[in-house]
């Protein structure tokens, strides 16, 4: 949507400054149960400007946000999983239809992410090595351009 967001009922959670201008990044209404997201980053004319029709005209900010944005775009997405996590930008969380839990490091660098209130006993399924969560917080050194598949060894 190529237009500035007018925030009237809604809670500005995240609010970036452009051009001595501030605009509401993420939101989200009184129940919490709609987020809006403001991604929009270019506008028709950046694309004209450089005779591009579907590739980004400049590199992608997004992929560069603050770890304490990263973390509350997924918190708020994933409120309903029960599942927060703690890691930098690059970093996603799946889940699966079965309970199963997929994290990709798509940085070109090792990582480190917490992920909270899990419960029990976890493995990897690709490395086959048992997760260790203390407090029910699993903590994961992640390589770069990595994944995790953690299932839980009680529902076995």
């Amino acid at each position: 949507m190529e237009s500035r967001l007018a925030v009237s009922s809604a809670e500005i959670m995240l609010e970036a400054l452009v051009e001595d201008e501030s605009i509401p990044y993420l939101t989200g209404n009184k129940e919490n149960n709609i987020f809006v997201l403001n991604a929009h980053t270019f506008s028709q004319a950046d694309f004209d400007a450089v005779g591009e029709v579907l590739l980004c005209p400049k590199p992608l900010g997004m992929l560069k946000l603050p770890e304490q944005w990263a973390n509350k775009i997924r918190e708020v997405f994933n409120t309903t999983l029960h599942y927060h996590m703690d890691a930098p930008v690059k970093v996603s969380l799946q889940t699966l239809g079965n309970g199963d839990i997929v994290i990709h490091n798509y940085n070109d660098e090792e990582i480190e992410a917490r992920l909270k209130q899990v419960n029990g006993q976890y493995i990897d399924v690709i490395t086959k090595k048992e997760i260790s969560i203390e407090s029910g917080v699993a903590l994961l050194n992640m390589a770069a351009r990595s994944k995790v598949w953690l299932k839980s060894i009680d529902a076995q």
